[in-house]
C-alpha cells in the first residue's frame, strides 16, 4: 500500500506540468488582428444610402462601432452595412464622399490608357448611331467589337494599359474595320499610342495615332475598253489631348481636343459626364469643328484685259453638340 501511494505521489508530481499547460491554453486569450487601420477614416454606407464618416474603433459580430465627428460613437448592425470605404484623396472631397468612378477610362468620345477592371464589359455610344464593346480580361488588356447602327462598317479592336509607376500609365488602341455588305474589301482603322497621369478623380491624356482606309475603285480604261479595280490607300496622322476632373459627387468635366494636320481641320470639345449610376454614364457636351476654307476668286485687270484668280483661305469653326452613353453590363 505505501509503494502504490509512493507511486501514485510521482505519477502526479510528473505529469503536473502537462495538466498545468493545457489549464493554460484552454484560457489563453488569442488577441485577433483588426481589419480597419486605425487612426484612419472611414466611409460606411447602409443599404439605405446613409453615410457614416469616421474612425472605426470597434468591431464584434453583431456591429460596427465608429467615432464620428457630429454625433459621437454609434453602433451600425453590420447587416445593415452595404460597403465600407477607406477616405482618400480620391474619393473625399469638401466634407462629402465620392462614390467610386466607375467609368474613369471615358472623356467625350475619346478614353485613356488608366487600367482596367479585370472580367468587366463596357459598351459605349455615340448619338446612338456607333457602338463599341470592350471586355477586360484583365487590368491590362482589353479586346472588343466596333459597329454601327446599320452594322457598316464592323470591326475589332484591342487596347493595352501599362503602369509606369505611380499615376502614370502608358497604352495603345488598335482598330480594324470592315466595311462589310457595302464594300466587304474596303477597310479602314487606326493605331495609337497614349500617355496618361493621375487617377478617377483628375487625370489628363496625350495621344497620337494615325488612321488609315483602302478602298477599292474601279477605273474605265479607254484603250481596253473595260473597267478595273485599283486599290487605294490614305493614311493620316492625328493627335489628341483629353483631361478629366471631379467636380462634385454626380459629375465631371471633361475636355477634348483633336488635331488632323494632313486635312487641315481640328475638334475641341468641352462637356460633362454624369457619375451618379454606377452602370451607366451619360456625357453631354459641344464640339468645335474647326478648318481651313480656301475659296477663288477672279480679279479683272483693265489695263491687260486678263483676270487674275485669288485665292482667300479662312478659318471656320462649327459647332456641334454631342451626347453619348456608356454602359457597365
Amino acid at each position: 500500500m505505501k509503494k502504490t501511494i509512493i507511486f501514485i505521489f510521482f505519477l502526479i508530481v510528473g505529469f503536473s506540468p502537462i495538466f498545468i499547460n493545457a489549464q493554460s491554453d484552454s484560457t489563453k486569450v488569442v488577441k485577433e488582428k483588426t481589419w480597419w487601420k486605425k487612426g484612419k477614416q472611414y466611409v460606411l454606407i447602409l443599404n439605405d444610402g446613409t453615410e457614416y464618416i469616421g474612425e472605426i474603433v470597434g468591431d464584434n459580430e453583431r456591429e460596427i462601432l465608429i467615432q464620428t465627428k457630429t454625433m459621437g460613437k454609434v453602433y451600425l448592425p453590420k447587416f445593415q452595412v452595404k460597403s465600407i470605404n477607406l477616405v482618400s484623396t480620391e474619393n473625399f472631397s469638401n466634407g462629402e464622399f465620392l462614390n467610386e468612378n466607375e467609368h474613369k477610362g471615358y472623356y467625350l468620345a475619346a478614353t485613356n490608357a488608366l487600367p482596367f477592371k479585370k472580367g468587366e464589359f463596357r459598351l459605349h455610344t455615340g448619338y446612338f448611331l456607333g457602338y463599341s464593346g470592350y471586355f477586360s480580361i484583365n487590368e491590362n488588356v482589353a479586346i472588343g467589337l466596333q459597329t454601327s447602327l446599320i452594322g457598316t462598317p464592323m470591326g475589332v479592336g484591342l487596347k493595352t494599359s501599362f503602369s509606369l509607376g505611380g499615376e502614370d500609365y502608358v497604352g495603345t488602341e488598335m482598330n480594324i474595320a470592315s466595311m462589310t455588305y457595302t464594300g466587304s474589301s474596303n477597310f479602314l482603322g487606326n493605331i495609337a499610342a497614349k500617355y496618361s497621369r493621375g487617377n478617377s478623380r483628375t487625370n489628363y491624356t496625350v495621344m497620337g495615332g494615325i488612321g488609315f482606309a483602302s478602298f477599292i475603285q474601279y477605273q474605265y480604261a479607254y484603250q481596253t475598253n473595260q473597267n478595273s479595280s485599283v486599290r487605294e490607300n490614305d493614311n493620316t496622322y492625328y493627335f489628341n489631348a483629353s483631361i478629366f476632373h471631379r467636380v462634385s459627387k454626380n459629375a465631371g468635366f471633361v475636355g477634348e481636343a483633336w488635331v488632323v494636320p494632313k486635312n487641315n481641320f481640328g475638334l475641341i470639345g468641352l462637356g460633362v459626364r454624369t457619375l451618379k449610376r454606377p452602370d451607366k454614364s451619360w456625357a453631354f457636351g459641344f464640339y468645335n469643328l474647326i478648318y481651313n476654307r480656301v475659296a477663288y476668286s477672279s480679279s479683272y485687270n483693265p489695263a491687260t484685259g486678263t483676270n487674275t484668280q485669288v485665292k482667300n483661305s479662312s478659318n471656320q469653326f462649327v459647332p456641334i453638340p454631342y451626347f453619348g452613353v456608356t454602359f457597365k453590363l
